[in-house]
């Protein structure tokens, strides 16, 4: 018996190495670039290698997971995105299979037992596996979080950064204790000599998925953001503030309104819902407040918060939006107006907002600010009022915070 490969629309799913393999000599069976090596080694009795180490080698990771089979037999039944059976595997005891693409679900025929490898570090039983929307459905809904990652592969979170290491302190260890999905934090810095460079370094260390990016399009906030698109993994986009800790609490609303109600574009709101806007710059806050109401009247825009830099967002969604602005966060007002003009499902939720309360310096100029966000104002009013495609009236949320709203 030799090696079987199982393709699956030109892509190969999985290798199967059947009880009984044999090539005489070493030989492995995956490509040499692959981050896993699936093989088999053939010495001759006598054969001594010399003591060594294996080099640390930095590459990005596939998830790969293999399975030998030590006693019984199972089934590897393989799904696509949509959770519609593909295909199977039937391996038996002495057989070993490489998972290497696609959703899959072992259906276990005989009792049985085997040895699994896959990539670490282990992320828990609730970041484990990603449960297909079709399979929740299916299972009556699952648990929590298998609702919670219904058509989402991994959540990326943007954290621009300005000197900002005390907050980044903070936040990082805030989100790595209620985020219940998977995930990666890119912290994506300006310039070496910023200070938060080293605490990220250091957070690395004790906390996973934590990437440290260099922001090499320009500085600024809308650069930082651009890169973070061009280098991450998720499919769904986070961007928050790092010196904003208590927003963090809705992200698991946000979620919710991506998955379950099927939003391509969260805003958070900080002026409706129950949400409030406590510290910061007095002359700041008043603006924001004035700016989003009139502009929710002249417009027609659905949103309450245009203007907040709190925004989730599919991947997808950037093929169709670039941004232009330059100034400081004005980019996320620009964000908003932009997802309705496409007629995007755009939905809100509310949070607290507390500026600065671990240090950092900010950026905030009102002089520059105010000129770009006068300059996408009285753009928005004009494109949202001419166009077709901006039907949606209001922004989705969830019951419990209607039930604010209306009370």
């Amino acid at each position: 018996m030799g090696i079987e490969t199982m393709t699956i629309d030109g892509l190969d799913y999985a290798m199967v190495m059947r009880r009984g393999f044999a090539v005489g000599k070493s030989e492995f069976c995956t490509e040499p670039d692959s981050s896993m090596q699936f093989g088999v080694l053939v010495h001759d009795a006598g054969y001594t290698e010399t003591p060594h180490t294996h080099p640390k080698i930095d590459v990005k990771a596939d998830i790969f997971q293999m399975l030998y089979v030590t006693k019984g037999e199972l089934a590897v039944d393989f799904f696509s995105s949509k959770g519609a059976k593909t295909g199977e595997v039937i391996v038996s005891a002495g057989d070993a299979i490489l998972i290497m693409e696609g959703a899959h679900a072992i259906r276990v025929l005989k009792d049985m037992e085997c040895i699994t490898v896959k990539q670490g570090p282990y992320a828990g039983i609730a970041r484990d596996k990603i449960v297909l929307p079709a399979q929740a459905e299916r299972n009556g809904g699952g648990t929590e979080s298998a609702d919670m990652n219904r058509g989402l592969r991994k959540l990326s979170i943007f954290l621009p950064v300005y000197n900002e290491a005390e907050s980044l302190k903070v936040m990082i260890k805030i989100l790595a204790a209620t985020v219940d999905v998977p995930y990666e934090i890119l912290v994506i810095y300006d310039f070496p000599e910023d200070n938060s460079v080293q605490t990220a370094k250091e957070l690395q260390q004790k906390f996973r998925d934590i990437r440290l990016i260099f922001n090499d399009l320009g500085p600024g906030v809308s650069n930082a953001v651009k890169k973070g698109l061009a280098v991450c993994d998720g499919d769904v986009i986070l961007i928050a503030l790092v010196d904003e800790v208590f927003p963090i609490a809705a992200i698991a609303d946000m979620l919710e309104l991506m998955t379950a109600k099927g939003c391509d574009f969260v805003s958070c709101t900080r002026y409706a819902l129950g949400g409030k806007r406590l510290g910061g710059s007095l002359i700041g806050g008043i603006l924001s407040r004035l700016a989003n109401k009139m502009f929710r009247l002249t417009s027609g825009c659905v949103l309450s918060d245009a203007t907040t830099g709190i925004k989730m967002a599919r991947r997808s969604i950037f093929e169709k939006i670039s941004i232009e602005a330059r100034v400081g966060w004005a980019f996320a007002f620009e964000l908003s107006i932009k997802a309705q003009l496409l007629g995007l499902k755009i939905g809100e939720v509310p949070v607290v907002s507390v500026d600065r309360l671990f240090g950092g310096d900010s950026t905030f100029r009102i002089g520059p600010w105010m000129s770009e966000y006068l300059k996408w104002f009285f753009w928005g009013t004009i494109s949202l009022n001419r166009s077709k495609a901006a039907r949606q009236t209001r922004a989705l949320t969830l019951d419990k915070h209607s039930a604010k709203e209306k009370g």
